[in-house]
């Protein structure tokens, strides 16, 4: 089934993917194409204290949110498309699915290739990164396409280097220790835009439907794609990924010097002191600052 979902939001997107990847039609597989707004989105095992820049963090703005699969953190917004594979485990190939996508872009006019660690690239840069989750025999094959974003304030939002001549935004890596998955940097992003100059994630969209049309047989295309999702159930799964316990509590363990002070966090949460800090900051939130005092 091909799906265009109708929403923008990143925490409904994100909760629509999982409901179809935990739903109770186990057979069916779905290639889903969607935008949403701006908005950071990071992988299951990252550090958001780590991955993004500190002001954005601290701020709020973008919002970030905190993805069900691996992989590194990533920019969204206008300008950007993500697609989603979920079908069952059995057959499942991702080099297949992102042969699918080239394909797919071919017919917009831009040559894309796929490196060895499953990245796509055009003129060797970076236009797609993906990521995987496994459950129960299902699995969720989801990642983004840059069309036309805005790619200065994509690196301007994250914590790592993402391109030729940026310099990395405000963070201190030095200080935090942990073994959360980093987000691997280098290699320079770009637009799939600047090879084919009248691209956009609507002729995306088409490209990829087409693809769709030519390869599965018996492509179903719901007129109305919303209608697919139980309304409580889909709110259930949405406020669980705008939930503080879940964008910073799933937080792998770490420590942070701040000071003289060592800080051990356990979900987000501050559980110890070392010297003792009479209770200054145990049981607490660890919060951006503490970093920033730390430098």
């Amino acid at each position: 089934m091909f799906v265009r979902l109708p929403w923008t939001s990143a925490a409904r997107n994100l909760a629509a993917e999982e409901y179809l990847l935990d739903g109770a039609d186990t057979d069916a597989s779905f290639l889903l194409v969607y935008e949403n707004s701006e908005s950071l989105i990071i992988g299951k095992n990252q550090n958001p204290w780590l991955e993004l820049a500190l002001p954005v963090l601290q701020s709020g703005e973008p919002p970030f949110f905190r993805r069900i699969s691996g992989g590194g953190a990533v920019w969204q917004g206008p300008g950007n498309l993500n697609f989603s594979f979920i079908t069952n485990r059995a057959g499942f190939s991702k080099e297949d699915n992102l042969d699918f996508v080239r394909r797919s872009l071919r017919r917009s006019g831009v040559c894309i290739e796929r490196t060895a660690r499953g990245d796509l690239t055009a003129g060797g840069k970076k236009v797609s990164g993906n990521a995987l989750c496994f459950r129960r025999g299902r699995v969720l094959h989801h990642g983004t396409l840059l069309v036309d974003a805005p790619l200065e304030k994509l690196k301007n939002s994250l914590s790592v280097h993402t391109g030729e001549g940026a310099e990395p935004p405000v963070a201190s890596p030095v200080v935090i220790e942990t073994r959360a998955v980093a987000s691997v940097c280098g290699m320079p992003v770009a637009n799939l835009k600047d090879f084919s100059a009248s691209l956009t994630p609507a002729l995306c969209v088409q490209a990829l439907l087409e693809e769709a049309l030519a390869v599965y047989e018996n492509l179903r295309v719901p007129a109305e794609p919303g209608a697919m999702f139980p309304v409580e159930k889909l709110r259930v799964l949405e406020n669980r990924h705008r939930d503080r316990d879940w964008l910073y509590g799933a937080t792998p363990a770490f420590t942070c010097r701040s000071g003289e002070t060592l800080l051990t966090v356990q979900n987000g949460i501050i559980t110890a002191a070392d010297p003792p800090s009479g209770g200054r900051f145990e049981g607490k939130y660890f919060t951006s600052d503490l970093i920033r005092a730390s430098r």
